[in-house]
């Protein structure tokens, strides 16, 4: 007689999350953010990067930031100083450069600068 209830309890718990499972999978590939489809190849960016600032890729990425997809390139710069690097974003949709900034090799966010010269939070009077 346990052995009975024992397996009708655990048919029906099997059951259940079997029948739950498709749910899961569903809620979980929903929430999953499918890859962005850039319209030119990190190739074709990255020789727009080093047109830009000729020297050695440290790093390349595809990410998404300020509502763009970009290539994002870390370069040390032939000729640059020591310990730093440019980081140059191009637009992975258009192929543009969106962004060129000057930061530290080890990734001091006080270091970076854009283009201008100026450092985050720098105003001209």
């Amino acid at each position: 007689m346990k052995t009975t209830t024992h397996r009708k309890l655990l048919t029906g718990l099997a059951l259940a999350f079997a029948g739950a499972a498709p749910l899961v999978l569903a809620m979980a590939a929903a929430e999953a953010k499918p890859g962005h489809q850039a319209k030119i190849t990190m190739e074709q960016a990255r020789q727009t990067a080093l047109a830009r600032v000729a020297g050695k890729v440290k790093a390349a990425e595809l990410e998404h930031e300020k509502g763009l997809w970009i290539y994002s390139f870390e370069i040390v710069a032939n000729g640059g100083k020591k310990g730093e690097i440019q980081e140059v974003n191009v637009n992975a949709d258009t192929g543009r450069i969106v962004d060129v900034q000057t930061e530290k090799e080890e990734g001091d966010e006080d270091a970076k600068t854009d283009e201008g010269g100026k450092g985050a939070g720098e105003h001209e009077d």
